[in-house]
């Protein structure tokens, strides 16, 4: 090899080394990429800022505690996430989700079904009412927090007169409009 060659070699191989490992430290670094799953936004959004209080009785009937669960807004949606997927309903169809926060003044954990307390009507058919197809529960509301939760209903693009039916099982409900 000529002294211009020997002299070229090892600083085409320090380059090399240079590069390839710029590739792999920038390439494999996980700290810039975003694996979050996105969605479109709702197609529509109507606040409800409704609060109401539900008694929580111990074995005896006797109340203990007061639940409030705060009916934030509801929303019309083309996607939603479920168990980190992507959900698509089928044609035809979309997504009512209700967004609620559960509160819990009390000293213990509070566990409940929050599709219990809500049901769902359309199109003028108050004596066919919906419970949520999806949801979280069981919900566990730890001591003394907040916990949010959403609920979901599949319903036709064309249902009119939505109304949310919002109380206790086996008590008076408070009707509430969905007019977006």
């Amino acid at each position: 090899m000529t002294n211009k060659k020997r002299l070229l070699f090892p600083f085409a191989i320090i380059t090399i080394i240079l590069l390839g490992g710029a590739i792999i430290y920038f390439g494999s670094n996980s700290q810039y990429k975003d694996y979050r799953v996105e969605i479109k936004p709702a197609k529509k959004v109507l606040d409800l800022n409704k609060k109401f209080a539900f008694p929580i009785n111990d074995d005896k009937g006797k109340e203990i505690t007061q639940m409030k669960m705060y009916f934030d807004k509801v929303e019309l949606r083309d996607e939603i996430i479920v168990k980190g997927q992507r959900a698509l309903p089928i044609k035809g169809k979309t997504f009512l989700v209700l967004d609620i926060r559960i509160r819990n003044d009390y000293d213990q954990a509070l566990e409940l079904k929050a599709r219990d307390f809500v049901r769902l009507s359309v199109n003028k058919k108050d004596d066919d009412k919906l419970s949520a197809n999806i949801h979280n529960d069981p919900v566990t509301v730890e001591p003394i927090s907040t916990k949010p939760t959403r609920l979901g209903f599949f319903i036709s693009e064309k249902d009119e007169n939505i109304i949310l039916y919002i109380g206790e099982l086996k008590g008076d409900k408070t009707k509430i409009a969905v007019n977006f």
